[in-house]
């Protein structure tokens, strides 16, 4: 059971880039679709114990922070 709950999303790991974001709209740097859409993106629950590795979580972030939102990768 503990192995398993290792792999599990963990919101807390992206709760500072979500209130960023929250900041962002509400000071008019950012609009309400592309600020729901990065929540949306953090907010999806994946296949955690291979595409939320760190890297791949960093990658997510940048791309959806800079507008292009993420696409994956080739796995």
């Amino acid at each position: 059971m503990e192995g398993r709950l290792q792999d599990r999303w963990n919101p807390k790991g992206s709760l500072a880039l979500s209130a960023y974001t929250c900041v962002q709209y509400v000071e008019g740097r950012r609009d309400i679709e592309s600020a729901a859409d990065i929540l949306r993106l953090l907010g999806k629950r994946e296949q955690v114990s291979h595409a939320m590795d760190k890297k791949r979580l960093s990658l997510k972030m940048v791309e959806a922070m800079v507008g292009g939102g993420y696409v994956g990768g080739e796995d």
